[in-house]
């Protein structure tokens, strides 16, 4: 199945009666710097949507963070905070935390060495075992899927 654009997203959203935020160019290239890059893809997210509150706020559902919550954990705060890094999540890398299901059950990061792929991969914490591959949503262009299910269900 092919992922939705983040043009359909934005239909969508709009389609439900949710107001957007979208982030300037400024804000985005400010934040970018400051966190040392970003996934095109999710520059364009931040560009496009930026924040809305209808998720968070219904306790349902995947959203993406607010683009001055999006944060880099090191791979240093990785080992001395996660308790279980599994054998295939390498915790020589950084991660940056990109979104979280609504009420902090999981959430979702993308590896920093993966800000130049078209379609970075997304790994998530859920139920405790931090840092894997969820096949549902295992692509950004996935959890753009998920926030649009969220939406719908919110």
């Amino acid at each position: 199945m092919k992922s939705i654009t983040l043009q359909d997203l934005k239909d969508k959203l709009i389609g439900l009666e949710i107001e957007l935020f979208p982030f300037s160019r400024e804000k985005v290239s400010q934040r970018k710097a400051e966190l040392g890059g970003m996934p095109k893809q999710l520059e364009d997210y931040f560009l496009t949507i930026g924040w809305f509150d209808e998720i968070s706020d219904s306790g349902m559902g995947c959203h993406m963070d607010d683009l001055d919550d999006i944060k880099i954990e090191t791979a240093d705060y990785i080992k001395k905070f996660w308790k279980v890094v599994p054998e295939s999540a390498n915790e020589k890398d950084d991660y940056l935390l990109i979104g979280r299901e609504s009420v902090s059950v999981c959430e979702f990061f993308i590896k920093v060495k993966d800000f130049d792929m078209a379609d970075p991969t997304v790994y998530t914490n859920m139920e405790g075992y931090p840092y894997q591959i969820d096949e549902e949503c295992d692509t950004l262009s996935k959890f753009f899927d998920l926030i649009a299910l969220s939406a719908e269900e919110a």
